[in-house]
């Protein structure tokens, strides 16, 4: 790891050198932040993932990049056990989303992003919202067997079970065995 730090370190400087405010050296920004979460250095972590995001908004504040840079932080904020800022951020993703990629992958990921999110705050119905939604999504563009919708169907059982629904929660796992 402190090789592919010090190769990404490099990287950015280099690319803030030639071009300081561009998507290559907010790409730098997240590859060293998720390097650094990977660690368990959130605070460095965080450090750069802010920066990518405050680079992207400059650049195309309604973009898919800053979808995820937001994603980035969301997942950051849930490694730190903050899920009320994680699921702040990666709402913030979803609503880019629903407006620039509707019904896309990109879009089914960050839903199921949510539910776990939920499902980890105690919140079942948003949970199970979100899931059954990216759920949809997964099936209409990936069809009956993917690894995304086995996934799904798994935090989908789990918020029916945390919601008292255990037939549905049954359902939902045995799919998930299938896809």
């Amino acid at each position: 790891v402190p090789s592919a730090l010090r190769q990404f370190q490099g990287s950015l400087e280099l690319a803030e050198s030639v071009a300081p405010r561009s998507t290559v050296v907010s790409t730098n920004h997240n590859s060293l932040g998720l390097t650094y979460q990977a660690i368990g250095n959130l605070g460095d972590a965080r450090r750069h993932f802010e920066r990518a995001l405050e680079i992207d908004s400059a650049i195309a504040p309604d973009s898919p990049l800053v979808a995820a840079d937001l994603q980035n932080l969301g997942s950051l904020h849930q490694a730190a056990g903050d899920l009320r800022e994680a699921i702040r951020c990666v709402t913030a993703a979803e609503d880019i989303q629903r407006r620039r990629e509707p019904g896309s992958v990109a879009l089914a990921i960050t839903l199921d992003t949510l539910a776990q999110l939920h499902l980890e705050e105690s919140d079942a119905a948003g949970a199970i919202r979100r899931a059954e939604e990216a759920l949809a999504i997964f099936e209409r563009l990936e069809g009956e067997r993917s690894p995304d919708k086995a996934m799904c169907l798994e935090i989908l059982g789990r918020a029916y079970e945390a919601h008292h629904d255990a037939a549905a929660a049954r359902e939902a796992l045995e799919r998930s065995i299938d896809a």
